[in-house]
């Protein structure tokens, strides 16, 4: 018998303890002048070990049994314990005389993913630069929505339009400059400015109007930009901000076309810089090139398999990394996004309802907000084919949140990213999955290569 000490990580935390146990001793009934005895297996409702494995010798057969805690294991990961384990002991048997060393886990295969009818993609944006692949997408889907705030709704050809009068605006003002502050809304005319601040070549630095100034001063003495941008509604905060030069968004008219500035923007060129909340000392500014977007948004659209036909929820602020995938997922790939104002609503159906006459077929938010909007609300998403949670710790409850609210045929993401380095952790469940412990598992990396984790009736599979 052997009694391994609890499995440790790099921070020394116990995980879980494994007991191995060999039985070799005769297993028939034993029987004694005036005296017969006979085994009996005593029944056990509780594991003494996390998990424990039992191996004997019966006739021509090696028996295998595992007793583990189901608060920490599903039965289906102990089926694939017991059949790599299997695997193991078939090579050990063929070779008996080979090293150790040479003997390797064959994994079971992967399932395949049930992705409810929804096929796979084949979505390629690594190459070119942001505006372009965009000006690509908005002249083969020029009658398609690209933007809808609720209030104003952009197809792919206005949104272009109007993205090319502000870049033409701004050329007029630039001189070299190679950095521009954003101080715009949560709407659709955001999505213009930043599409026209790239289609300059310079980068852009989002600012949230409704942080407090010193926060935004802040945040311009580091990002130092060369021009602020803004629009009529926060135009008077601009001014009030010492700084850069302001430019003020010309009201849009629309029946005026403005050709594509066709510059030369290199795939290496910075598109944007994000500052960390500065939690533990002065905010970072983080950079990210075109190269690295498109890379990014590629593999996050075919891991989550985007389609013309989807319609993005946008809760994240542009100055967050989170609203990359939606704003880029959205407007590259031919689908729509639908910024949504969370600190405008007065109560959750003043968000619920927009998700709903939307017909939102991704729902993406930290799942506080998830939460909060949902958990109250007698109303179910219909449309919705993917929940996508990310920025926190997701849990269980969480999940059953999902199952009341989504259809039968959508699918659950958690997701984990940060702004340091926008990679992607994606962990998925179907209805019928079954989830062990109360916080859920964050996947494996997609950046790159589109893997994805998946959790279907307790099994765990990677496909990349």
């Amino acid at each position: 018998m052997e009694v391994l000490q609890p499995t440790r990580d790099q921070s020394h935390t116990p995980l879980f303890q494994v007991m191995f146990n060999y039985h070799n001793e005769p297993q028939q009934e034993i029987v004694y002048p005036g005296l017969h005895a006979q085994i009996i297996e005593p029944e056990r409702n509780s594991a003494k070990f996390d998990l424990s494995v039992a191996m004997a010798d019966v006739g021509d057969r090696f028996w295998i049994d595992f007793e583990y805690n189901t608060d920490l294991f599903s039965q289906a990961t102990i089926d694939r314990m017991l059949e790599c384990l299997k695997g193991l002991l078939e090579d050990i048997a063929a070779a008996p005389d080979a090293p150790l060393s040479s003997y390797q886990l064959r994994l079971p295969a992967a399932k395949p993913v049930d992705w409810q009818g929804q096929p796979a993609t084949n979505i390629q944006l690594s190459a070119g630069n942001i505006a372009t692949q965009f000006e690509q997408q908005a002249a083969a889907t020029p009658a398609a929505v690209a933007v809808d705030d609720g209030e104003l709704a952009l197809n792919y050809a206005t949104l272009n339009n109007r993205a090319n009068a502000i870049a033409a605006q701004l050329s007029e003002r630039l001189a070299g400059a190679k950095r521009v502050a954003l101080l715009l809304g949560h709407d659709a005319t955001m999505v213009a400015g930043l599409l026209g601040t790239l289609k300059t070549g310079a980068e852009y630095l989002a600012l949230d109007p409704r942080q407090p100034e010193p926060r935004l001063q802040q945040l311009l003495a580091l990002g130092e930009p060369d021009l602020l941008l803004t629009d009529t509604p926060h135009l008077e905060l601009a001014q009030q901000l010492s700084g850069p030069t302001v430019v003020c968004i010309a009201d849009a008219d629309d029946a005026v076309l403005h050709a594509n500035p066709n510059l030369p923007i290199s795939p290496d060129a910075v598109a944007y810089i994000l500052f960390t909340s500065g939690s533990t000392g002065t905010p970072k500014g983080v950079i990210q090139t075109h190269r690295h977007v498109l890379g990014h948004v590629e593999a996050y659209a075919n891991a989550l398999r985007f389609a013309p036909t989807d319609r993005l929820s946008l809760f994240s602020n542009y100055s967050f990394d989170a609203s990359i995938q939606d704003i880029f997922g959205a407007i590259l790939t031919g689908a729509s996004v639908h910024p949504i104002d969370l600190r405008a609503a007065e109560q959750t159906g003043d968000v619920v309802a927009p998700l709903i006459d939307s017909r939102i077929t991704m729902f993406h938010s930290t799942p506080t907000v998830f939460r909060n909007l949902l958990s109250d609300s007698d109303k179910t998403l219909p449309a919705a084919r993917l929940a996508v949670l990310g920025g926190e710790i997701a849990r269980d409850k969480d999940f059953k949140l999902f199952k009341e609210v989504f259809p039968a045929t959508a699918m659950f993401c958690n997701g984990y990213g940060l702004t340091e380095s926008t990679v992607n952790l994606q962990f998925f469940a179907y209805h019928t999955s079954t989830m062990s412990g109360n916080v859920l598992p964050a996947g494996k990396p997609i950046s790159g290569c589109a893997v994805e984790l998946l959790y279907r009736s307790g099994a765990v599979s990677s496909i990349c």
